[in-house]
């Protein structure tokens, strides 16, 4: 991220602060929620299409793309208001002096919530079940299968817990490494609580009592082809077992369903991938029927399932992460309760568009 001096910030506010700014917040305010309604009629008529046949990508696609031109007027009006001077200065505004030991910046997720509130309620939105078995306090594991190019599986997920379940829980998802390789992608993620996949930093905000998202299929379950969805992939070597044993943390297996369709990958190059150091260069659909907008997810309907709590990794002694056959058991019993869920929540859905 950028840093801004304290004199620098000074000069900011006061140039903010002129005659002219508070028209320019509002003008951009104003910007942004035709932006929303737009979108928003965009996906009202993909679910209303959907109900009379069952769309394709490419006819959804080409509803998206007549509302997404649209947008692309106020974008240019909104660059022409000089943008660049209203974000450096709410800069000023949206970053905490003081963040945690892994870029928490909860000024700054505060600030971003509207993106993701649109995103759960409106472009994909989101149902869920099982809510209630997650504990209101306490240290706890939630293991989700994972897919959809992005961890937006994560962020859908940390905003349920935050702001819709009773107990308004903060989630701290674990995001795989490639993922700070992307420009902007991993200080975005540590500024509204996500934090680089490994097994100290998980175990250091399970031993404060937190609540930690892993997602045992790491890049392999976000890469897949798209012939492959909800197929869940390899659970690596079970070490999200171990790391709830050591904690004495129990587990919350967790079911997404909607997020394989948003990016459907229909080709990866490996090769290519190393070159950014990336795990390898996905090819989204999107990026041939969306065209400048192919960074656009697919408005799928998404619903999420938290199954049972599996308490017995915190009653087990911490010397049981060295049981190998223990620990396959335990990871293998996950993996059929998320594949159970999954299937479960496939057999209901009737259309990717209305669920």
């Amino acid at each position: 991220m950028l840093e801004v001096s304290q004199a620098e910030k000074r000069e900011i506010m006061d140039s903010f602060r002129d005659s002219r700014a508070p028209a320019d917040r509002k003008s951009l305010k104003k910007a942004l929620s035709e932006i929303s309604k737009i979108l928003k009629d965009a996906v009202d008529e993909i679910e209303e299409s959907s109900k009379k046949e069952n769309l394709t990508f490419t006819e959804t696609a080409g509803i998206m793309r007549k509302y997404l031109n649209r947008i692309i007027p106020i974008l240019n009006a909104i660059y022409l208001n000089s943008f660049g001077k209203l974000i450096r200065a709410y800069q000023t505004l949206l970053y905490s002096d003081a963040v945690d030991e892994f870029g928490y910046d909860p000024k700054f997720e505060e600030f971003v919530k509207p993106l993701f509130k649109f995103l759960y309620e409106k472009w994909w939105r989101v149902e869920v079940e099982g809510g209630e078995n997650l504990p209101s306090k306490g240290r706890v594991l939630i293991v989700s299968n994972h897919s959809g190019m992005l961890p937006f599986d994560g962020a859908m997920i940390k905003y349920y817990f935050r702001e819709i379940h009773p107990s308004h829980r903060d989630i701290r998802p674990l995001a795989e490494n490639f993922v700070y390789y992307l420009p902007f992608i991993g200080a975005f993620m540590n500024r509204v609580g996500g934090v680089r996949a490994c097994q100290e930093n998980a175990e250091i905000l399970l031993r404060r009592d937190e609540a930690v998202i892993v997602f045992p299929e790491g890049v392999k379950g976000i890469v897949k082809h798209f012939s492959k969805r909800y197929q869940l992939q390899r659970f690596g070597r079970a070490g999200f077992v171990k790391l709830a044993i050591r904690t004495r943390s129990p587990i919350l297996p967790t079911a997404v369903v909607g997020a394989e369709e948003i990016f459907p990958i229909i080709a990866k190059f490996d090769a290519l991938g190393k070159l950014f150091h990336l795990p390898t260069l996905p090819i989204p659909l999107n990026l041939f029927l969306l065209g400048p907008f192919f960074w656009i997810p697919f408005p799928t309907k998404w619903r999420i399932k938290f199954g049972k709590l599996i308490t017995k990794t915190a009653e087990l002694p911490p010397e049981a992460e060295n049981d190998d056959i223990l620990i396959n058991q335990i990871s293998l019993e996950v993996r059929l309760i998320i594949e159970d869920m999954l299937h479960e929540l496939l057999s209901k859905r009737k259309s990717i568009w209305t669920g």
